[in-house]
This record gives structure tokens, sequence and C-alpha cells, in this order.
């Protein structure tokens, strides 16, 4: 378990100090599809997806988003990367699959530190 996030217990946490929610508030496309902008390209992102649009609660430094409502999306599809994060495509789209679609979604990047 990574000292910035949590999967356990009945929430996922991530910690603020080095996860910035994005600010888009839109759904998964007809294809499973969210656009991030091309500046994410290449980044680390966390992407969650929910049948409700619900206000994310925080505790202290921790963004938190209960298991009963929110799934956290990994890649699924090539053998060595099963559970994997997703990845930003150069066209700035996050590609979820067709489980996915017409979904809420959460999207969180890693803050660069310089």
């Amino acid at each position: 378990m990574q000292e910035d996030e949590n999967g356990s217990g009945e929430y996922y946490s991530l910690n603020t100090n080095i996860w910035k929610l994005l600010e888009i508030n839109r759904k998964s496309d007809s294809r499973g599809r969210i656009h991030v902008n091309e500046i994410n390209f290449g980044k680390d992102i966390r992407v969650f997806v929910s049948d409700v649009n619900q206000e994310l609660e925080t505790c202290q430094h921790y963004v938190l988003l209960p298991h009963s409502i929110y799934t956290e999306v990994r890649k699924s599809r090539i053998k060595e990367q099963v559970g994997g994060p997703l990845k930003v495509q150069s066209s700035g789209d996050v590609w979820m699959g067709a489980g996915h679609k017409n979904k809420f979604v959460k999207v969180f990047v890693r803050i660069d530190k310089e």
C-alpha cells in the first residue's frame, strides 16, 4: 500500500497533497471514453466511475470515495499491465472500456513536484 492512496476498507482515499481532482464535470461517452485534455498526456492518473454524481467527501487532506458508490478503473486488457493505472492518450482521451459507458467520472492527476 502506498502512502498517498488507500483502497482498503469502506473508502478509496487519495492524499490531496499528492493528487489533484481535474475539474471536468462530465460523463463518459457511449464508448467508455473521457477527455482530460492533452496537457495531461503521460501523467499518472487515477479514474473513478459511478452511476450517480455525488460530491466528494474530504477528511483533513484526503479525498474519500465510498466503495459503495465509486469504482476505480484500472487496466484489464494487456496481460502484463492488468491492474495498472489507466493512461492518457496523446489526444487527451482516457479509454475506460465498454463497461464504463455513460458513467459519472472523477479523474485525479498526480501533482508534479518541482
